[in-house]
C-alpha cells in the first residue's frame, strides 16, 4: 500500500486500506491535509476594503466578516436590526450589495445572545493557521469551543430517498463507508483533544443501521472512552429487527435518536 500514491492522486483508495491499522490513516492524514486546503485566488478571494454602511432606521448589532453567497469571497459585513428582524449586509466588488435576514425575530435573537459564551477552545489543534476563517477549516486555534457532540458518519447509504437530502449515496454519486480501523482512528483523534477530550458521540449517516457491523462500531466507541453514544436512525430496520435494539443497548448505546421532518408523505417520503 503506497500512501504517497494515495496522496498524489488526491483521494483515498479504500480498497487498499481495508486492513490498514489506525496508524496508517494518521500517516495519510498528515500528508493529504495540506492538499485539502482551499487555494487563494482560485477557491476564494478576500475583499476587506469595502465597508457596508448603516442606513436610516437601522440599529447596529455588530460588525463581522461574511461570505459572498455567489463567489465565496470574504467580505466585511454589518449586522443590524430593522422592522423587528436582524439583518446582515455586505458588499462584494463582483456581485454588489447583498442583504439577508440574519434572524427572523430581533427580540428572540437578544434572548439567545444572553447565553452566548466563548469557551477555551482547543490547545492542540489539528491545523496551523494559514488562511482566514472560514477557509482554514478544521479544528484550528481560532475555535472558541470544543466538540460537545461529535458526529460520526458511518455510511451515506440510506433506505429512504428524501427529496431535500443532499447527502445520501444516490445524490453524492458514491458510497462513503469508512472501515472499522478508520473509524477507530477518527474517534481517537477527537479523544486526544485538549483540554477537553470529546466524550459524547452521535453515529449518523445516511442510515447507520444499514451497516452489518453497527454493533461493533458502538463497541469501538465505548472502548475509545466515549461515555455517551447515540445512534441516529430512521427506525425502519428496528421495526423489522427489534432484536437489533437490544444488541445496540447491550453494546453501549445510550440513546436512539430519531428525527422526523414532518408528518406527511411529502416531508417523510
Amino acid at each position: 500500500m503506497d500512501s504517497q500514491k494515495i496522496v498524489e492522486e488526491f483521494r483515498v483508495d479504500y480498497k487498499s486500506l481495508l486492513d490498514a491499522p489506525p496508524e496508517k490513516f494518521e500517516e495519510i492524514a498528515r500528508q493529504i491535509r495540506p492538499k485539502l486546503m482551499p487555494k487563494p485566488g482560485v477557491d476564494f478571494n478576500v475583499y476587506l476594503t469595502e465597508t457596508p454602511e448603516l442606513k436610516e432606521g437601522e440599529e447596529l448589532v455588530t460588525w463581522t466578516l461574511s461570505l459572498c453567497p455567489y463567489c465565496r469571497s470574504l467580505l466585511k459585513a454589518v449586522v443590524f436590526k430593522r422592522d423587528g428582524k436582524v439583518w446582515i449586509r455586505k458588499r462584494c466588488p463582483e456581485h454588489g450589495e447583498i442583504e439577508e435576514v440574519y434572524w427572523g425575530n430581533a427580540e428572540l435573537y437578544e434572548r439567545f445572545r444572553e447565553w452566548q459564551y466563548d469557551g477555551r477552545g482547543i490547545s492542540n489543534p489539528h491545523l496551523d493557521i494559514v488562511f482566514p476563517c472560514p477557509f482554514n477549516c478544521g479544528l484550528c486555534s481560532r475555535h472558541k469551543s470544543h466538540p460537545g457532540l461529535v458526529n460520526l458518519v458511518a455510511t451515506n447509504r440510506c433506505d429512504l430517498s428524501c427529496w431535500y437530502c443532499f447527502f445520501y449515496a444516490r445524490k453524492a454519486g458514491y458510497v462513503y463507508e469508512p472501515t472499522l480501523n478508520h473509524i477507530r482512528y477518527m474517534l481517537r483523534q477527537v479523544r486526544k483533544l485538549k483540554p477537553y477530550p470529546a466524550i459524547a458521540l452521535q453515529i449518523t449517516g445516511g442510515e447507520p443501521l444499514l451497516r452489518d457491523d453497527i454493533v461493533e462500531i458502538v463497541k469501538i466507541a465505548k472502548e475509545e472512552g466515549f461515555t455517551h453514544v447515540q445512534v441516529n436512525t430512521t427506525g425502519i430496520k428496528l421495526a423489522y429487527e427489534p432484536e437489533l435494539a437490544v444488541k445496540l443497548r447491550e453494546a453501549g448505546t445510550n440513546v436512539l435518536y430519531m428525527s422526523f421532518d414532518g408528518v406527511s408523505p411529502y416531508t417523510n417520503p
